[in-house]
């Protein structure tokens, strides 16, 4: 019987000699060199010793990672920013972990972030990686946010400082145009003087309230708007704020449709910040339906407990698109066009500012044509007590009425 042919192929991997193992790790474009147990240098590649051109001539097995950084440091291939030439060494050549990294910079300016792994003989595998576009992108990206909070600082000083200079001679304006179309001191003469002070009274007093407006949307922006809680009776909240718009609706000839839950419960909240968001949404729910429309200014204690305060509108609406330009602080949603409504298009944006204060939240939702929907929601931990919700009849106004609300 013959023997079966012997195969004189060597069965065990082949080695790769030093020289191939060299020319192997030089064609990785990483700087990595070997040390072993003792912090000597067995091999590094080319990229490797170009990180330090001060200690090229230690770059030889034997030589310990102790000088070669002291050689790069004192030729000025490293920059130890502060820190000592012993806790770099150290730190470099820690072998108390499995998995080391950390970051540097050369003397040149760029930077490295270094990775060092160990084996189980101790050995030092260190892999040293060029980081200097993302440490660049990183300080841009910091500088920018840093100078986006001082102009952020800058405007809100700025704003506060020119809404005291402009409120003081305002509130000079309305004190005397008062006296002066009360006629205190004596009849004006011809009565349309009266007419003509009622205008100057009229137009102090919106620039006024522009003027808090700003200052509390940038208030806002800055995160220094505070409230001033206490029990909120929202029924009689909802009373007061339709009262002050009643005249308008009936001027725009729309009818206001006000629905209110028997048993609210009292909120704790800011009522004066509350009233300034109600107002605000039936006022650009009045300034934006045309001639026979209607409002409806609703409350409900939704599934989760959460109070909901909507105001409805049969107005122009906004197309979806134009939604977050009508939440954003001066932003105009006609501005694309010849805009047709006067505004600063501060309601919004603020009303929800101050909605979100109280942990809330305002959403809108709309249909060009049909009408907007804006949906308060505040949390039911604000919520006092709960009870039983029944709605009451609706309360109307139409053009033309002018009696006291019975909401």
């Amino acid at each position: 019987m013959t023997e079966p042919k012997q195969d004189s192929r060597p069965h065990a991997p082949t080695r790769l000699s030093g020289r191939k193992l060299i020319n192997a790790i030089d064609r990785i474009g990483e700087a990595v060199a070997f040390f072993d147990d003792q912090n000597r240098l067995v091999l590094c590649n080319e990229a490797f010793r170009l990180l330090y051109p001060h200690a090229m001539s230690l770059m030889v097995a034997g030589s310990t990672n102790a000088e070669i950084i002291s050689a790069a440091v004192a030729g000025g291939d490293i920059d130890l920013m502060g820190e000592t030439l012993e806790d770099f060494i150290k730190h470099s050549s820690e072998a108390s972990q499995r998995q080391v990294w950390r970051e540097f910079r050369l003397g040149n300016g760029r930077w490295i972030k270094s990775h060092d792994s160990f084996t189980e003989d101790g050995f030092r595998v260190a892999v040293k990686i060029d980081i200097t576009e993302q440490k660049t992108r990183e300080e841009a990206l910091t500088a920018a946010k840093e100078m986006a909070e001082v102009a952020n600082r800058s405007k809100t000083e700025f704003l506060a400082n020119i809404s005291h200079e402009l409120r003081t001679p305002l509130n000079a304006i309305i004190g005397f145009s008062e006296i002066i179309r009360n006629e205190i001191f004596g009849p004006l003469g011809s009565p349309q003087y009266k007419e003509y002070m009622n205008d100057v009274l009229d137009s102090a007093k919106h620039l006024l309230g522009v003027i808090n407006d700003i200052l509390d949307v940038a208030k806002a922006e800055a995160g220094k708007l505070e409230l001033q809680e206490g029990m909120v009776d929202i029924a009689e909240l909802v009373r007061s704020a339709t009262r002050l718009v009643r005249e308008r609706v009936h001027r725009a000839e729309l009818t206001l449709d006000v629905k209110v839950l028997e048993g609210l419960p009292l909120v704790h909240a800011d009522e004066r910040k509350l009233k300034q968001v109600l107002l605000n949404l039936m006022t650009n729910a009045v300034k934006f339906t045309q001639p026979g429309g209607s409002i409806v200014m609703a409350s409900r204690v939704d599934e989760a407990g959460d109070l909901e305060l909507t105001v409805t509108d049969t107005g122009i609406g906004i197309a979806p698109d134009d939604i977050p330009v009508a939440l954003a602080p001066f932003g105009q949603v006609d501005s694309r066009l010849n805009r047709r409504f006067e505004g600063t298009g501060l309601g919004l944006p603020l009303s929800r500012a101050l909605i979100e204060l109280h942990g809330g939240t305002l959403s809108l939702h709309s249909t060009v044509g049909v009408g907007t929907t804006v949906t308060l929601k505040l949390p039911a931990s604000r919520l006092l007590q709960a009870h039983p919700l029944e709605l009451r009849p609706s309360d109307l106004f139409r053009p033309g009425d002018f009696g006291k609300p019975q909401v």
